[in-house]
């Protein structure tokens, strides 16, 4: 099990990080999109902090990006 982080990126007053402490499933890799609470999202970075025992998955709502799909 894993601790992952979830963040919301650019940070504004709206964006949201969430941890979930004993994350079981697969690890979300850059540029896949993902659901959380019925929102999409594109993971636009991941990084692991080993010593702290945590994944940190930064995410970009999916409604920001460009037409071709970055």
């Amino acid at each position: 099990m894993t601790r992952l982080e979830l963040v919301e990126k650019p940070d504004t007053p709206e964006s949201f990080t969430e941890t979930i402490e004993h994350y079981g499933a697969a690890i979300p890799r850059e540029g896949e999109l993902v659901t959380w609470d019925t929102d999409h999202y594109r993971v636009t970075e991941v990084q692991h902090r080993i010593q702290l025992g945590t994944i940190v998955v930064h995410l970009r709502p999916r409604d920001q990006e460009g037409d071709d799909g970055e």
